[in-house]
């Protein structure tokens, strides 16, 4: 009981930072590419060392009680899956991360997504599932590798945020603001610390998790628990919710099925690669990769190059 309670607060807080600081992947190529800002995605690589840590510390200080991320075979087919991922994304126009974003500020269309994902999911089940490897993280034990890996997490985390911090105080409060920065660089070591902890305490436990594991259920009658993981999906939209009314975002959009089936079909990408993988982009950033797991860093590698040929291809048509 004790677990449910910290986790779907957890969970809450996770979405309210995800809306507070507009964390998406597709935004922050998109902000690489059409303004040559790298900040939001250098802020994901924060967000990573600082859920490695936690993961690294939960491992080392509490043995069996979960932790690091398991690894999984990485073979074409996990290329392959972070291509598909990076191509729903982009069609959707956010990841699993900025749909919690949109969604929370009253964009309904986006419900189109979640459909998608629970098709894609369903679909996945039939499709290539990756093996378990018997590598195991780096991070599994406090070797000499252990040790130099999170001690690299810890000084690229207490660099980047002194950096934030005498930034801030050398901009003006107008400038601050701009491209929502300000909340940004903060919530994402939020999240990617909830992130750590919710992975640790219960494995895969987002939306998209939930609704893969409805489609497991499903088709192989798996028995996997599904009311915890619900709970932490409602508990992470009414953070996102909660974020939004206090910034005054809520703004209900008005429905378009051509938006609807692009978003569907972008979901449906989305999920069918998240079975391949396993695990979507903020398993792949919060849990795999941080933990330095082989197939997680090859897929969110794929991912995120797919994300940046994408944009840079259609801002050139839409530039001629």
């Amino acid at each position: 009981m004790g677990i449910l309670a910290l986790s779907t607060f957890l969970a809450f807080v996770t979405g309210f930072a995800i809306k507070r600081g507009n964390i998406c992947a597709v935004a922050a190529v998109h902000q690489w590419v059409a303004y040559r800002n790298a900040f939001h995605l250098r802020a994901f690589i924060t967000g990573m060392c600082c859920a490695g840590l936690i993961l690294a510390a939960i491992t080392w200080l509490f043995p069996g009680a979960g932790g690091v991320s398991s690894e999984y075979a990485v073979t074409l087919f996990t290329v392959l899956a972070g291509v598909l991922f990076g191509a729903g994304a982009w069609l959707n126009r956010a990841c699993v991360l900025g749909t919690i974003v949109f969604l929370t500020k009253g964009d309904l269309n986006y419900v189109g997504t979640l459909f998608g994902m629970f098709i894609g999911g369903f679909i996945g089940q039939y499709a290539y599932k990756p093996l378990l490897s018997t590598s195991v993280s780096p991070l599994q034990m406090p070797t000499a590798l252990g040790v130099s890996i999170v001690s690299v997490y810890a000084l690229v985390l207490l660099l980047d945020v002194w950096k934030y911090f005498r930034k801030q105080r050398a901009t003006n409060t107008a400038r601050r603001v701009r491209m929502d920065s300000y909340y940004l660089f903060p919530m994402i070591i939020v999240v990617g610390a909830c992130c750590a902890i919710l992975h640790a305490l219960n494995g895969e436990w987002t939306y998209l998790a939930t609704l893969i594991r409805i489609t497991e259920g499903l088709v192989t009658n798996s028995s996997k628990p599904l009311a915890s993981v619900l709970i932490y999906s409602i508990a992470t939209f009414v953070g996102g919710l909660l974020a939004a009314r206090y910034s005054g975002e809520i703004k209900m959009h008005a429905l378009d099925i051509r938006l609807i089936a692009q978003r569907l079909i972008g979901g449906m990408t989305m999920g069918l690669a998240t079975c391949m993988i396993p695990g979507g982009n903020e398993s792949m950033m919060f849990s795999g990769g941080s933990s330095m797991a082989l197939h997680a860093i090859v897929a969110y590698m794929s991912m995120t190059l797919t994300l940046l040929i994408l944009e840079h291809v259609f801002r050139r048509r839409t530039e001629v």
